[in-house]
C-alpha cells in the first residue's frame, strides 16, 4: 500500500496483499485499498472495507492477511474510542496467528501494541516480557525499523513502571539504531513515548 499511496497511506489500516502479484486476492485488496485511500472517507467506510478484506482472507485461509486485519481492527478500536481491552484482544489474536505461521513482522507489531496496552493498565512485568519477545523477534530481521519500534516500546513500558534507568537504556538503544540506519536522530520522534 505504501508503494501505491506513499505517505498518504494511513496507519490505521494495515493489511496488504499477501498473495502473488496478479492473483485474484491481490486485485481484490488493491480495489479495497483504492476505496480506502482515495477521497475523504469516513471511519465507517474504512471499517466496512477492512471487514470485507478480513472475510476474504478468512475465506481463502490467508492467515497473514487475517493477522494484519486484526492489527488494523486494534488500531481502529483505539483511534475511535473503543475499549483498551477490545484493542488488546485484536492485537492478541494477531500475535497468536503470527506466531503460528512464523510471521515475525506482524508479530512484532501486534506484540508491541499489546505491551503498551498492558503497561498502560499497570501490568508492567507482563508488558515488558511481551515487548522483549517482540524485540527478540525483531532482531532476527534485517529491518531496523522493527528493532527501533520495539526499543521505543520497551522504553515506554519501563518508563511507566518508573524504572527510569532501564527506560533510558532502551531509548538509548533506539538512538543507536537510528544512527545505524544512517538517519539523523529525531529526538522528538525517538523520545515521543517518554512524555
Amino acid at each position: 500500500l505504501n508503494r501505491m499511496f506513499g505517505s498518504s497511506c494511513p496507519r490505521s489500516v494495515w493489511f496488504g496483499p499477501t498473495a502473488q502479484p496478479g492473483s485474484f486476492l491481490t486485485e481484490q485488496v488493491n480495489q479495497m485499498a483504492k476505496k480506502l485511500f482515495v477521497g475523504n472517507l469516513s471511519f465507517k467506510t474504512t471499517e466496512n472495507d477492512l471487514r470485507s478484506a478480513f472475510e476474504q482472507y478468512k475465506e481463502l485461509g490467508d492467515k497473514h492477511g487475517i493477522a494484519r486485519c486484526y492489527i488494523s481492527f486494534g488500531v481502529n478500536a483505539e483511534a475511535n474510542g473503543g475499549s483498551p481491552d477490545e484493542a488488546f484482544e485484536h492485537y492478541k489474536n494477531a500475535a497468536d496467528i503470527s506466531l503460528e505461521i512464523g510471521d515475525n513482522v506482524s508479530y512484532c507489531v501486534a506484540a508491541g501494541n499489546m505491551a503498551i496496552k498492558l503497561a498502560d493498565k499497570g501490568e508492567y512485568d507482563e508488558a515488558i516480557n511481551i515487548a522483549l519477545a517482540a524485540y527478540n523477534k525483531a532482531n532476527t530481521s534485517a529491518n531496523k525499523r522493527f528493532q527501533l519500534n520495539t526499543c521505543r516500546q520497551l522504553g515506554r513500558c519501563y518508563h511507566l513502571k518508573k524504572d527510569y534507568k532501564s527506560s533510558e537504556k532502551w531509548y538509548t538503544k533506539g538512538e543507536e539504531i537510528f544512527t545505524e540506519m544512517g538517519l539523523k536522530v529525531d529526538y522528538y520522534n525517538l523520545f515521543g513515548y517518554w512524555s
